[in-house]
């Protein structure tokens, strides 16, 4: 009996140490991997678990058949202490490579970043000259507005001079050979804004090819965007405020494209309202002592009408709700006045049409066969 248990004790103490050595092991794994700390905690409860209890049968010295039961059930133990062991030490190893696979993909991003990074700075060296190109357009844009201003005065003193002309025939023919002058000096200029507009248009044609190729490189940048980090998402941000900056480039472009489509049709109309002056100069020099009727340009009131007379030439109708609004052209012949080209909601069926005109205290009455008009008594308002 006394050497079954000195048997026995001496298994247990074996066992102990099996099991110290299963914790020693199972401690060199946890210090190697970390992330399976779980794992090694329920181990090392378990491991002090068992150190507990051959403690408590080293102390009890129970019988061999119980100490027996408890070998064989501690061996059991030990071997699943020493499978899950060996499966720790797998996890450590896969959980270790895919360390190294993530620790590759990070180089792999950050030499993408420093990529990106250098296209940005690309981006930005591209995008300054084509802000100076669009300083440069505003400010011929500026030239050429100026130029016109300078036309468009010069075009009232012409009117003023025809004024002049018609209230004293004696200086008619000066009048007429400044007004020839002046017509050859405002062609020339004509001509030299056209050719500044022409120089316009070829500096927008160059926007418009940058603007092309930098929405061109954006785009490459989007596509790549997705798999860049955080500071990839803040360059696109750059991206997508110089694409702003390109749109506000191109509407920029369009309005001046506009102003100077209107004002070649400014230029256009003041030049044909100017050789309508000086036709009606060249009649009024072969009639000889010709009747005028100068009719003030203003707001004339008749009836539930007003009619607006402006000195460039353009006039307005307005009438009741049943007639609407017309506008059109006004020009005077003598004693006449002629309508022309009307426009608007109104009722624009009975133009053209030619009425005489005859003045009275304030105001101007019109009569004729082709005369449209209904009432005929104008009074200035």
């Amino acid at each position: 009996m006394a050497e079954d248990r000195k048997s026995g004790s001496a298994l247990v103490i074996g066992l102990a140490a099996a099991a110290l050595i299963g914790w020693l092991g199972l401690a060199y794994f946890w210090s190697n991997a970390s992330t399976a700390g779980d794992e090694t905690a329920r181990l090392n409860e378990r491991v002090t678990a068992l150190t507990g209890t051959l403690s408590e049968q080293e102390q009890l010295a129970g019988t061999r058949d119980t100490l027996t039961a408890d070998i064989e059930r501690l061996t059991g133990e030990a071997e699943t202490l020493s499978a899950d062991r060996d499966t720790v030490a797998a996890e450590v190893q896969s959980l270790t490579a895919e360390r190294d696979g993530i620790a590759a993909e990070r180089d792999a991003l950050t030499a993408e970043v420093e990529t990106a990074q250098a296209t940005r700075d690309a981006l930005q060296a591209e995008a300054e000259p084509l802000r100076a190109e669009i300083a440069a357009f505003e400010e011929t844009r500026a030239t050429v507005e100026a130029d016109i201003a300078t036309a468009t005065e010069e075009l009232a003193a012409i009117g003023a001079r025809v004024e002049e002309a018609r209230a004293s025939e004696s200086s008619l023919q000066d009048t007429l050979a400044a007004l020839t002058e002046d017509t050859s000096r405002l062609s020339t200029e004509v001509a030299e804004a056209e050719s500044r507009l022409q120089e316009a248009r070829s500096e927008e044609a160059g926007l418009r090819e940058s603007a092309t190729a930098l929405r061109d490189e954006v785009a490459e940048l989007d596509q790549r965007q997705t798999s860049l980090s955080d500071e990839v998402e803040r360059l696109t941000a750059r991206q997508s405020a110089l694409a702003s900056e390109v749109a506000t480039a191109e509407a920029q472009a369009t309005d001046l494209r506009d102003i100077n489509t209107t004002l070649a049709d400014e230029i256009a109309q003041r030049s044909a309202r100017l050789a309508e002056l000086e036709s009606g100069i060249a009649t009024a020099a072969a009639a000889g002592a010709m009747p005028q009727v100068a009719l003030p340009a203003g707001d004339y009131a008749g009836g539930d009408f007003t009619l607006s007379l402006s000195e460039d030439g353009r006039f307005g109708l307005t009438g009741n709700d049943n007639f609407g609004a017309v506008e059109g052209d006004w020009s005077m012949d003598g004693t006449r006045i002629s309508f022309d080209n009307a426009s608007g909601e109104g009722a624009t069926g009975p133009f053209p049409f030619t009425c005489e005109v005859e003045m009275k205290d304030g105001g101007f009455a019109l009569s004729g066969e082709d005369c449209k008009f209904q009432p005929t008594d104008f009074t200035q308002k």
